[in-house]
């Protein structure tokens, strides 16, 4: 892995003919995980927040349809066109659909919440201010030879790399730390 601060290594990538890529953009905190397990569906909090969060919201009749659906996707994105992933990164959007579904249902919170459900929330919402926050990382990724687990998006220039619902997720992930081509580290107010 080449770790860089110039966007154009990003941007200029050149992979051989017969290597497929893809771009991934995500927080510091999370390219910690990646960098020893490979890239895993991330579901940012523990089991037990989320199903903390989707009680309380239900107990006050906040839809969480969308949010419940993030939680059961077992597939990582990355983006074909290297520009998708750098954008990603602008104006706090590392984390994803994640950290965008559970902060939308933390918004549609009342302010009237119990003391330890109201200490809660906000441990969560102070979470992901760290995340956005945090120091941005694009991934170039060599995506070649995974097999039909690799999606192509039909629409939109994206990769889908999906793992069976049914089945526990693996400790580490076929797209393994050694797949990791170059690795940029964003200033902050790079994009």
């Amino acid at each position: 892995m080449r770790i860089t601060q110039d966007i154009n290594d990003v941007l200029n990538f050149s992979p051989s003919a017969d290597q497929v890529v893809g771009f991934h953009s995500t927080s510091c905190a999370a390219s910690i995980r990646i960098e020893e397990r490979g890239f895993m569906p991330n579901k940012i909090f523990e089991l037990a927040d989320h199903e903390r969060l989707i009680a309380i919201a239900k107990a006050q009749g906040v839809d969480t349809f969308s949010y419940e659906n993030w939680l059961s996707m077992r597939s990582v994105t990355f983006t074909i066109i290297p520009d998708d992933a750098l954008k990603h990164t602008a104006h706090g959007k590392a984390g994803g659909q994640g950290l965008k579904n559970i902060s939308q249902i933390l918004e549609k919170l009342p302010n009237a919440l119990d003391e330890g459900d109201q200490s809660f929330v906000a441990r969560l919402a102070e979470s992901i201010d760290a995340i956005r926050s945090d120091q941005s990382i694009t991934y170039v990724v060599d995506l070649s030879t995974l097999g039909p687990r690799l999606d192509k998006d039909k629409l939109q220039p994206f990769y889908y790399y999906r793992w069976n619902p049914d089945e526990a997720l693996p400790e580490f992930s076929e797209i393994a730390p050694d797949r990791i081509l170059v690795k940029l580290i964003h200033a902050h107010a790079e994009v």
